[in-house]
């Protein structure tokens, strides 16, 4: 079996181009949204325990009364 050099840099050629098109339209726009999940996710956490500490605090304030 012969290996053609033109066949091997075509074929290189293709998924560097390949590549760098899923890069633009997969890869970003995906890795954006995960970055945006992560962020919303935090901080709804972060929300939730200070209404939480917040709820704590009315709870004892009540009980003093």
């Amino acid at each position: 079996m012969e290996i053609n050099l033109w066949t091997v840099v075509i074929t290189i050629f293709n998924v560097v181009i390949l590549y760098i098109y899923l890069k633009k339209k997969l890869f970003i726009p995906v890795t954006t949204f995960m970055e945006n999940r992560t962020n919303t996710i935090e901080n709804n956490i972060k929300t939730s325990v200070n209404k939480k500490k917040e709820a704590e605090e009315l709870k004892n304030i009540m009980k003093i009364k």
